[in-house]
């Protein structure tokens, strides 16, 4: 790791230390993230390389509890909530259980406080709500060779546990984070750039647009 990413994670946990936790209890989600992300189960997409790689490379220290600066929740949790933008749904990305967690003030509720273990928890699914987002944006969530036996190209998936690991440090970076990784054809993008503007329409008309779903399937 280099020594502007280590300085980055100590301000993230100094950032924690003095959101009202103590040291003992960020010992403790540190430990408890590595137990956890070391015992996750293996599967075939690559998701449990990803998160490993990503807390190894920040100590397992928590990326997403600072009070304020870089690495808080608020900021995690507005990217998942960005997935309409992509033509994806946010609610498969955990968001109903991790909105009620982050409180009116862009915190993590008082009720998970002093309990390291929910902490960890708590991080844990977000960043793994992050990584399987990206690799959805990324490259897709459907096998095009399954769709067409004559489809032949491949796409190989950027390093996104690299990349998420220096976005957590920058909220600019992280803002824009999907925009790093999703494909770069102009023909994404101005699907993309609709999507947006269709959902920017329906947060301030309230009433769902058609046209989305129908965009949403290329």
């Amino acid at each position: 790791m280099s020594l502007h990413r280590i300085a980055g994670v100590c301000f993230t946990v100094v950032a924690f230390l003095t959101s009202g936790c103590g040291r003992d209890v960020t010992s403790g989600v540190t430990s408890a993230i590595q137990q956890i992300v070391e015992t996750a189960p293996r599967g075939d997409n690559g998701l449990r390389a990803d998160l490993r790689q990503f807390y190894a490379e920040r100590g397992f220290a928590p990326a997403w509890l600072a009070k304020k600066g870089a690495g808080t929740a608020e900021d995690a949790l507005a990217l998942v909530r960005t997935a309409s933008n992509h033509g994806l749904q946010s609610t498969d990305y955990a968001e109903r259980d991790l909105g009620p967690l982050v409180d009116a003030d862009g915190d993590i509720g008082s009720a998970l406080k002093n309990d390291a273990e929910a902490l960890a928890r708590f991080d844990v699914q977000m960043t793994t709500a992050l990584l399987t987002l990206g690799r959805d944006v990324a490259l897709g969530r459907s096998n095009p060779a399954v769709i067409s036996k004559n489809w032949k190209a491949r796409r190989n998936a950027p390093d996104l546990a690299g990349t998420l690991g220096a976005a957590a440090m920058d909220p600019g970076k992280l803002r824009g984070w999907l925009d790093e990784v999703r494909p770069l054809h102009p023909e994404y993008a101005a699907l993309q750039h609709t999507l947006t503007g269709i959902n920017e329409k329906q947060k301030t008309h309230g009433t769902p647009d058609p046209r989305w779903r129908q965009i949403a399937k290329f």
